[in-house]
């Protein structure tokens, strides 16, 4: 999350040079996710595994000026989700894990994503059907 942090501060102060460094239709998507789902993308993007383009993530949200707090949290949330299944998954299966997670790996980070996603829009839309009291 410092990392991040860091990379986060010094994107914010080079501006658009700290995107050319990426491709623009890579920049393109990620900008539209940013401004349409805002700390979501990142969330998702930050339990995606390799090759996932997760820095990208973290300097277009320098680079659009995204909350640094809530980017932290979703840095952290994510990270210690992705590093916490792997754990698991070493402690319970040991050296198979490499294997096993170099294998599912993908599909695992996917899914994740998708679940992750879909709580999001279900919360969403079940806020808007309450009833406001009054």
């Amino acid at each position: 999350v410092i990392g991040c942090v860091a990379l986060y501060r010094i994107a914010r102060r080079a501006g658009r040079r700290a995107l050319d460094r990426f491709p623009a239709e890579k920049r393109a998507r990620v900008e539209h996710m940013l401004a349409r789902y805002d700390v979501l993308a990142v969330l998702v993007a930050s339990v995606l595994p390799p090759p996932f383009p997760f820095k990208l993530f973290i300097v277009s949200a320098g680079v659009f000026r995204l909350n640094l707090v809530r980017l932290a949290l979703a840095v952290g949330a994510g990270r210690a989700f992705r590093f916490s299944v792997e754990a698991f998954l070493a402690a319970r299966y040991g050296e198979r894990a490499s294997a096993l997670v170099a294998q599912h790996y993908p599909m695992i980070g996917l899914v994740v994503a998708v679940v992750i996603i879909a709580l999001f829009v279900a919360k969403k839309h079940l806020w808007r059907a309450r009833p406001s009291p009054g």
